[in-house]
Parts: structure tokens; sequence; C-alpha cells
């Protein structure tokens, strides 16, 4: 065991955990502006969202 190891891994894993979130989100990304642009044969100009 390595406790000072021991001590940095929460924050590697919180760092993991939210570069995949960036990672799915960017992809999430392209796959609607892959479907607007076969529905409409042009691309996004700009980029909007609405709060829940």
């Amino acid at each position: 065991m390595d406790p000072d190891a021991g001590r940095s891994e929460p924050e590697t894993r919180r760092i993991c955990r939210t570069e995949r979130t960036a990672m799915l989100t960017s992809l999430a990304y392209l796959d609607a502006q892959s479907e607007y642009r076969n529905l409409t044969g042009r691309h996004v100009e700009r980029f909007m969202s609405a709060p829940r």
C-alpha cells in the first residue's frame, strides 16, 4: 500500500470522470451536427441551448 498515492486517487478519478463527460458531450454535438447536415444539407452556424 502506498498512502501518498492513495491520497491522490480520488482526484485522479474525478478528473477522469470530468474528461469522459467532456468527450461524450463533444461526441453528442458531432452526432447532432451530422444529423442536421443530413437533413438540411448545411452545417449549423450557431449553437444555442435552453435551460431546463
